[in-house]
Formats: C-alpha cells, structure tokens, sequence
C-alpha cells in the first residue's frame, strides 16, 4: 500500500494520519496491541519510500517527498524495519 502511495504522490503532495489513528487497534480488546504505530513507527516507514516525515501539530502527522526525483523512486519493501525499537510492530 506505502509503494502505491509514494509512487503516485506527488512533489507537492502529503500523506496525512493523525495520531489516534495510528494507534486505533488498541481501543479493540481483541487486537493486538503490537498492532498500534507510534511517531517513530511512522516515521521508519517514511523512511523506507524515500518521504520525510513531519509533525504538522499534536495530533497529525505527514509524509511528503524528499524531492521529486526522490518521489518517483520507492525502495524496495524489504528495506522496512519489522519494528522500531521499543514500540509496536505496524
């Protein structure tokens, strides 16, 4: 879904979430709580399709293009970490 993302996104574009929607799944008592991202979580996945992460206030977050050379060009997935350290497992 993040390749999809990054690929169409445009130079100007952003990728937006806030921070209650990253950690939704452990309001469910039946989710895993491994589940839920945190700001850095977000952020090691920007990082892994080329998009700088930014935090626009206390409660959203965006993704934009480093550049636009950079826009166009995703890194493999493979590259994504499996979890930061110390948090949760998005």
């Amino acid at each position: 879904m993040m390749e999809h993302y990054a690929t169409l996104l445009s130079a100007s574009g952003q990728i937006l979430t806030d921070k209650v929607g990253l950690g939704w799944v452990t309001s469910d008592p039946s989710a895993n709580p491994r589940w839920k991202c945190s700001y850095e979580d977000w952020k090691a996945i920007g990082g892994s399709f080329e998009l700088e992460t930014r935090q626009l206030n206390d409660f959203v977050y965006a993704l934009t293009p480093k550049s636009r050379s950079d826009a166009l060009r995703v890194r493999n997935p493979s590259h994504f970490p499996a979890k930061v350290e110390g948090h949760g497992s998005c």
